[in-house]
């Protein structure tokens, strides 16, 4: 047995039975592979699958104690990697497909690659729909190289017990770029394979995600911690220039409010804010089909989580004793 496909599973019945359908198809013999399926507690949707309906072995993990109740797929991952019997772990979501080649390639890759490959990057496809929507202009992130998405890696077993697994600090966002750079400051290396694919959903609109995002640039600092090297390489900004610019209209506001009150020029501030708001969501939705509720919500969300951002990356840098500051 070469791989054990591990896959954190949420309530997503439908979408899982695809990605297992997609794995009854890989060219690998079935011999060569396991999957282990991690289902959060309760979750009613893992009745539905019978392990005698594949040909390959296939355990799920439902008896394990989560402390995280299903909100960490690191800790689920880990369980997997922890139960896994082959020396190579290969990592998929529960909404994606798996191209039928997508073992046997890996395969390929592993046996011509050097002692030093401890992980392989597989190409996520995205499938672009008849209109382009905002969640699909972002998940083009996915598809390329140096993302390290867990949707689709493969970690040699002993490299990824040596990093110590998924950091659980991350329960679900930047602990895949936190394993890879874990991975890479040991000095071994990581393949991009782009015959190694899968296909990844276009989910449907979701603007609280910014909100979330907001929220999670408290890890950044940590992350910046554990890699700072690796981190600066990638010129990431948690605040943008348009954050800088919406801050900057926000304490003139203040300014105006509370130190020298004028009527006039506080309304006209107040409309500034409004107007690059309007903006800013219009060059965000450029080239995309969007409905007018979803565009009022974004425009909404645009002007608080500049103050949201600001906030949550200091945060994260006093509990970290860090200075990341932009």
């Amino acid at each position: 047995m070469l791989f054990s496909v591990i896959i954190p599973t949420h309530h997503r019945e439908k979408t899982l039975h695809a990605t297992l359908d997609s794995l009854k198809k890989q060219s690998l013999p079935a011999p060569q592979f396991e999957v282990l399926i991690i289902p959060s507690p309760n979750d009613a949707s893992i009745h539905s699958v019978k392990p005698e309906n594949y040909p390959f072995a296939l355990r799920v993990l439902s008896d394990i104690q989560d402390p995280y109740l299903g909100k960490s797929a690191s800790f689920k991952r880990n369980t997997g990697a922890q139960n896994a019997q082959a020396p190579w772990l290969a990592f998929i979501d529960d909404d994606c497909v798996a191209d039928s080649h997508w073992l046997s390639e890996a395969q390929k890759v592993i046996a011509t690659a050097t002692q030093n490959c401890a992980g392989i990057e597989g190409a996520t496809m995205i499938p672009e729909p008849q209109q382009k929507t905002y969640t699909y202009k972002g998940l083009q992130r996915l598809s390329r190289a140096g993302g390290y998405q867990t949707c689709n890696m493969f970690y040699r077993k002993d490299i990824f017990n040596e990093c110590g697994g998924f950091d659980l600090f991350f329960p679900f966002y930047l602990e895949d770029t936190d394993l890879a750079w874990s991975v890479l400051d040991r000095g071994r290396s990581i393949v991009f394979a782009p015959q190694c694919r899968v296909e990844h959903p276009v989910p449907p609109p979701e603007v609280k995600r910014l909100l979330s995002n907001a929220v999670r640039t408290r890890l950044l600092p940590y992350l910046y911690k554990k890699h700072p090297q690796l981190y600066k390489n990638q010129h990431w900004k948690a605040l943008h220039r348009f954050h800088w610019l919406f801050l900057a209209v926000h304490f003139l506001l203040l300014w105006i409010l509370i130190v020298n009150f004028n009527a006039l020029g506080f309304a006209i501030v107040l409309t500034s804010l409004v107007l690059l708001s309007v903006l800013y969501t219009a060059y965000q939705l450029r080239g995309c089909s969007f409905s007018a509720p979803e565009a009022l919500r974004m425009t909404g969300y645009f002007t608080i989580t500049p103050w949201i951002t600001f906030f949550q990356l200091h945060r994260g840098n006093w509990e970290q004793k860090t200075f990341l500051w932009k």
